[in-house]
């Protein structure tokens, strides 16, 4: 019965020191590389980088990176072929 009034709340202690350990610095890691600033679940060791949309997964980044670079090719290349749709390689207008 003694040791029972010792081991519980020991036990307890500890259980409660390994789950502070981590939480207490946060549930994520934070940091910067080549100017791009990442965290890493502490947990399940997910990666997530920081961009407009939010936390977004490596894949999702690189899109948004490709498509920004090539955004404005992409008005571009919607107006050529707005402007080319009605008309043919010709130059002489099609009516539909």
């Amino acid at each position: 019965m003694a040791a029972n009034k010792v081991l519980v709340p020991a036990v307890c202690a500890l259980a409660g020191f390994a789950v502070g350990a981590f939480l207490f610095p946060g549930m994520y890691s934070y940091g910067t590389e080549k100017g791009v600033t990442y965290r890493v679940n502490r947990i399940t060791g997910v990666e997530q980088y920081a961009s407009s949309k939010g936390w977004v997964s490596q894949q999702e980044m690189m899109a948004e990176t490709v498509s920004s670079a090539f955004g404005g090719l992409r008005s571009g290349f919607e107006t050529m072929a707005g402007a080319t749709s009605n008309s043919s390689p010709s130059g002489v207008a099609v009516t539909k």
